[in-house]
């Protein structure tokens, strides 16, 4: 059974790789096909004057939908794998924009660079529900995407050029718009509680001798995953009442998504900028 069970992990490996499309050009890569030439036009004008000042790499991207380009989990996933692949903003400085809309996921986000601090995602956010949103919500997806580049180049990338600090956030704001997640709270502390208690189990298998749960788990990688084929990682439980020790080998799948595109960000036209997952997301 556990010899079936690692030849279907080895069979599936390559498709829960993360993928992620070249980009059409270092601008705009319409790949949902939702902008009118004349709109591609005027975002491309201002994403190439952005790039002459404030010096800001903005890439915006349409895709149909994320599940397209392989198991990426989320719309923040997504968006971060293609922004560290494509290497999007200046490697020293790391302040490059992805603004990423997957029309058929309905879902939307604004990755910042790796050199943004983390209070630049209320402006991004802002940019999201207040500026892109509302025209998705209406069918108007070129709009929304066109006055959601020129908000990110006037309110995000101009003023962090100029060394200005972002706008902040005000209190009453906050719980104005996110009151009804405080209602849920504790239902989401018992699912968290669930999953906490569903981790701890899977990290200690019951002993093949005695049964019991006092275990520890040692991995150690024999091979390293690539994008073409998953690795190997030998794999040690030690029981703690009993001192039993077994040892058996595992698939390690490849997840690392910066490394997949990593030596085509050099001819990607982008200047190998990273992001740490900084920046805001919604839906429609």
């Amino acid at each position: 059974m556990r010899r079936l069970a690692l030849v279907l992990l080895l069979l599936a490996a390559p498709a829960a790789a993360q993928t992620f499309p070249e980009p059409l050009s270092p601008f705009v890569s319409d790949f949902a096909g939702v902008l009118d030439p004349e709109t591609e036009a005027r975002i491309t004008d201002a994403l190439v004057a952005a790039r002459e000042d404030p010096g800001a790499e903005i890439a915006v991207v349409t895709v149909g939908s994320r599940r397209d380009w392989g198991a990426h989990v989320s719309i923040e996933s997504f968006a971060n794998g293609l922004f560290n692949a494509w290497g999007i903003g200046d490697a020293a400085r790391n302040n490059g924009i992805l603004i990423l809309v997957a029309v058929e996921d309905r879902e939307m986000r604004i990755e910042l660079g790796a050199g943004h601090p983390r209070t630049w995602d209320f402006p991004a956010e802002e940019i999201v529900h207040r500026t892109m949103l509302p025209a998705f919500r209406e069918g108007a997806l070129a709009r929304g995407i066109e006055d959601g580049t020129l908000a990110a180049i006037d309110r995000i990338a101009r003023p962090f050029a100029e060394g200005l600090p972002p706008p902040r956030r005000s209190p009453l704001a906050w719980l104005a718009r996110w009151w009804p997640a405080v209602l849920i709270l504790g239902g989401a502390a018992a699912i968290i509680g669930l999953g906490f208690r569903a981790t701890w189990r899977a990290d200690h298998p019951p002993c093949e001798s005695c049964g019991r749960r006092r275990t520890s788990v040692a991995r150690r990688t024999l091979a390293e995953a690539t994008s073409e084929a998953p690795g190997q990682a030998e794999v040690t439980v030690t029981c703690r009442t009993c001192s039993h020790r077994s040892v058996r080998t595992a698939p390690v799948l490849w997840s690392d998504p910066a490394r997949r595109l990593s030596s085509s960000s050099s001819s990607s036209g982008f200047g190998g900028g990273s992001s740490s997952g900084g920046g805001a997301s919604g839906r429609w």
